[in-house]
């Protein structure tokens, strides 16, 4: 059964505008070092990052947009075959525990400009 579910779009220049603005630094606030090293080994490193914050945000649209907006405890990995998946951990992954989900679908994907992002929880 379907508990919750999110889409989120985000303009890539977004990230380009916030590295100019304020420096690398800011990225440590919404993603692990992990996806910031990831991404930013990548010519594309706005989309990668993009597609990281807009699967973020859509989780929290399928919590119902829990309270607590600790990007930091979310982090996008990939399995064996390349498809992204959620890494939680802290207050994100009890809320995940007390509503008893038991799967979490993750589709992401980014163009030039935009990055997309798709959760729904079952």
């Amino acid at each position: 059964m379907i508990s919750g579910c999110g889409i989120y779009i985000f303009e890539n220049k977004r990230m380009e505008r916030s590295r100019t603005k304020f420096g690398t630094k800011i990225f440590e606030k919404f993603f692990t070092e992990r996806e910031i090293s990831y991404s930013g080994n990548k010519i594309s490193w706005a989309q990668h990052l993009g597609a990281r914050f807009a699967a973020k945000c859509a989780l929290f649209q399928a919590m119902k947009w829990l309270k607590v907006r600790d990007y930091t405890l979310i982090e996008i990995r990939k399995d064996n075959l390349g498809a992204p998946y959620f890494e939680v951990t802290g207050e994100i992954n009890e809320y995940i525990g007390k509503m008893r989900i038991s799967r979490i679908n993750l589709t992401i994907t980014h163009v030039n400009e935009y990055s997309i992002a798709n959760v729904i929880m079952e």
